[in-house]
């Protein structure tokens, strides 16, 4: 993780003019305030709008929000991304990126699940405070993790 020492603070004015965050508005004025429900933006292209769709798990969208809100300013981290993403751009490599980003699309909220576990046992009740659905849930988390690593393994 990033500390605030080696990352970039943006703004808000920044975010809006850079359109990391905010879509453009369609330049049709009329479709731009036309009464339908549907959105006003010019096809939602925002940075963060196209990236989002990239973004397979609750964790990795809020992780992206983070990089974009506080970019990092240390040559070496970003260096090594552009490293990863070579990789996984590379053709003999397509195979393994897609059967990750299908394993990636079934971890659920693994943030709130530990949450209940550390919960533990409520003791007045005398049960569980995690349900069997979610302990079934942290096992899938467990089983995909461990083919996830596997999988870059053999990148």
């Amino acid at each position: 993780m990033n500390t605030p020492d080696d990352t970039m603070l943006v703004g808000a004015d920044a975010l809006v003019s850079l359109q990391i965050i905010q879509a453009e508005l369609h330049p049709n004025p009329h479709l731009q305030y036309s009464s339908n429900s549907g959105s006003k933006s010019k096809e939602n292209l925002s940075v963060y709008g196209l990236l989002q769709a990239l973004a397979c798990t609750a964790q990795g969208k809020l992780r992206l929000r983070q990089m974009l809100f506080h970019p990092t300013t240390e040559i070496g981290t970003i260096k090594s991304r552009q490293q990863a993403i070579s990789v996984l751009l590379r053709p003999e490599n397509e195979e393994i990126v897609v059967a990750t980003r299908k394993l990636l699309r079934k971890v659920k909220n693994t943030k709130s699940l530990l949450r209940y576990v550390r919960m533990g046992v409520d003791r007045i009740r005398g049960q569980l405070s995690i349900r069997t659905g979610e302990w079934r849930a942290l096992l899938r988390f467990v089983i995909v993790s461990v083919e996830i690593r596997e999988a870059i393994r053999s990148l």
